[in-house]
């Protein structure tokens, strides 16, 4: 799944000739598997809360390190771009373009796709943290 969303946006900026796919692509990777990770949590959360009645309190150290504007850049977003970076090395792209060789990317379907990948996630996180009293 995350292969497919590198290269579909991969290929984007590839069609742009200006010679920086590879990073762009890597970021839109990035913030998808960040959603679906924000995700699970939330369905986590959820359950949690459907099953005690009370809202899951995360523990105070994590939640201000992780909503502090500097810390969470630095310290994951970061490296995990990184890495990310390092992951798509020319040999696994060059992979990744042979599986895809006879698809055509851009088409109405596959951007539905990889909208849909990242949307819905988004939108049950919306919706299931308005579940929540306040």
């Amino acid at each position: 799944m995350y292969n497919f969303i590198f290269y579909f946006f991969y290929n984007i900026f590839k069609k742009k000739n200006d010679g920086d796919e590879k990073f762009p692509a890597c970021v839109i990777t990035y913030f998808a598997q960040i959603i679906h990770i924000l995700f699970l949590f939330s369905i986590i959360k959820y359950i949690y809360f459907i099953e005690t009645n009370e809202e899951l309190k995360w523990n105070k150290f994590t939640h201000h390190f992780l909503s502090n504007k500097y810390y969470g850049v630095v310290f994951i977003a970061f490296p995990w771009i990184i890495i990310l970076f390092k992951y798509y090395s020319t040999t696994r792209i060059a992979t990744i373009e042979l599986k895809y060789n006879n698809i055509k990317l851009l088409t109405l379907t596959n951007t539905l796709k990889v909208l849909l990948l990242i949307l819905i996630p988004l939108f049950t996180i919306a919706l299931l943290s308005m579940q929540f009293p306040k």
